[in-house]
């Protein structure tokens, strides 16, 4: 990892102890002093804040976890998986604990990563894009489905899926994305990665850069280029195709 600046080093030092926080309501003090080498007494100080990993702590600690904690595992458990390769991922969406992990899982892969803005398509992805936007502290765009103020400029950004017989349009405020900034892409689900590759080309004609994609589920790979780097939490092999794994960045 590039060195960090003093900001950004403590975020991360600070986003480590969160996550500790999270995993501590599903593992217990003895299970993440074996996952991380950490004694559970140290642990127990970082997760109460009475004091703070140092950054080279708190990169060790995040390594160790990325390594052991199976986060595929968790939420697989978690989906209900539908005929033709839908699946539902309603009971994650709601859970704000699951939410709160997911996001600084994702934020944790793209540490050192420049993002300005989120932007998600009006689908259920818009609970984990809110919760991302508030980890990393950025402002939130949402590609809405309708042109619902008639005072505003808007980009369009269309969707074919020719599986499904269907044509979708995406509007974005023109004036929420601009030259400087560098664009997540963020969704529940990737199908096809149609979605994310037409918003992606609305990023590209406001002039913005896109900083990569980050979605809870992808069944089977993208048919179309989506913007890297990916960070899928679960990929669920196509049906009859390969088995289930998790995304590595």
């Amino acid at each position: 990892m590039p060195a960090l600046q003093k900001y950004d080093a403590m975020k991360l030092r600070l986003s480590v102890v969160e996550l500790l926080r999270l995993l501590k309501k599903i593992y217990s003090y003895r299970e993440l002093s074996a996952m991380t080498g950490v004694p559970e007494s140290v642990l127990c100080r970082y997760v109460r804040g009475s004091t703070v990993p140092s950054l080279q702590q708190a990169q060790n600690i995040r390594e160790k976890l990325e390594k052991n904690i199976d986060i595929r595992k968790i939420i697989s458990s978690r989906i209900d998986r539908l005929v033709e390769g839908y699946v539902d991922v309603s009971s994650i969406i709601g859970d704000p604990h699951l939410l709160r992990l997911m996001a600084h899982y994702v934020a944790l892969k793209l540490a050192g990563k420049r993002v300005t803005k989120i932007l998600v398509p009006e689908t259920n992805g818009i609970p984990f894009a809110t919760m991302l936007a508030y980890t990393l502290e950025v402002p939130m765009v949402i590609a809405k489905r309708s042109k619902d103020n008639p005072y505003e400029q808007y980009e369009e950004a269309t969707v074919v899926e020719p599986a499904l017989r269907s044509t979708i349009t995406y509007y974005i405020p023109r004036r929420m994305i601009s030259k400087r900034d560098s664009v997540l892409i963020v969704d529940d689900v990737i199908q096809t990665g149609r979605t994310i590759s037409a918003l992606a080309k609305v990023v590209s004609r406001l002039g913005a850069k896109t900083a990569g994609t980050a979605a809870i589920v992808s069944v089977g790979e993208p048919k179309v280029s989506i913007p890297k780097p990916v960070v899928v939490l679960l990929y669920l092999g196509e049906p009859g195709r390969g088995p289930d794994r998790e995304s590595i960045v």
